[in-house]
């Protein structure tokens, strides 16, 4: 999917621009998903059909996220959800596990992160068109920093 985008994209690649920002905060999000995922699966493989489900569902926002990177509403709208689909696959390893605890809710702030700046988003737009314009900037730098953040505090599974 990420291969065969850069193919569909590659005029973007290299025509600096907004949605090219968004594009590339797509990849972040995925290839470094796909790191922490194999290495979770790697330690705590999927016994049961659950979590595969839920994995089946965060592909589909993958290509969600590729394939709207120029409708930065619905990219704002499926940080949450993805989140919020993290957290169920969390839950349900730690269900998988049974008797040894896993931080399973470590990553709730996260997601009240991205549904404040989604709330954040949809409320700017509407009240103010012209500082909507400025403050998309705004979002995607925190958008950013804050994968990169829950990265970098992401615990070993």
């Amino acid at each position: 999917m990420v291969a065969e985008s850069f193919a569909s994209f590659k005029s973007e690649l290299f025509a600096p621009s907004f949605d090219l920002f968004v594009l590339l905060l797509s990849y972040f999000t995925i290839l470094t998903s796909w790191l922490f995922y194999h290495r979770s699966v790697k330690i705590r493989p999927e016994v049961k059909p659950w979590r595969f489900a839920v994995d089946v569902t965060i592909l589909f926002l993958y290509f969600v996220l590729i394939n709207t990177h120029k409708d930065f509403s619905i990219i704002v709208l499926s940080y949450p959800i993805l989140w919020g689909l993290y957290l169920v696959w969390d839950w349900l390893k730690s269900v998988e596990i049974g008797n040894r605890p896993l931080p399973v809710f470590w990553s709730a702030p996260y997601l009240l992160v991205f549904v404040t700046l989604a709330v954040f988003h949809f409320m700017i737009a509407n009240a103010y068109p012209l500082l909507f314009e400025w403050m998309k900037w705004v979002e995607l730098g925190l958008l950013f920093v804050t994968v990169l953040t829950y990265r970098m505090k992401q615990p070993t599974p």
